[in-house]
């Protein structure tokens, strides 16, 4: 996956300088180096599958999910 996304924003970078590319995920326990956790989608990760330097994603999107009726105290409109 993070292949696809490095070759698919380079690809919109290429074309358009200008153009921001974004990227959903499960939760921001995948988008950050802070709690334990490791973010998959830096752009050392993106760029070391997909090979391309300029396929970088410029800004993340979250959803945060309850799990039975309890939040994740990491959540980032928590935190």
């Amino acid at each position: 996956m993070l292949r696809f996304i490095s070759l698919l924003s380079s690809a919109n970078h290429s074309t358009d300088s200008k153009t921001l590319v974004t990227v959903g995920s499960w939760s921001e326990l995948t988008q950050k180096d802070s709690y334990g956790q490791f973010n998959h989608y830096k752009d050392q990760c993106v760029t070391s599958a997909g090979g391309q330097s300029n396929g970088i994603i410029d800004f993340y999107q979250m959803q945060t999910y309850s799990l039975g009726g309890q939040w994740n105290p990491n959540a980032s409109f928590k935190v």
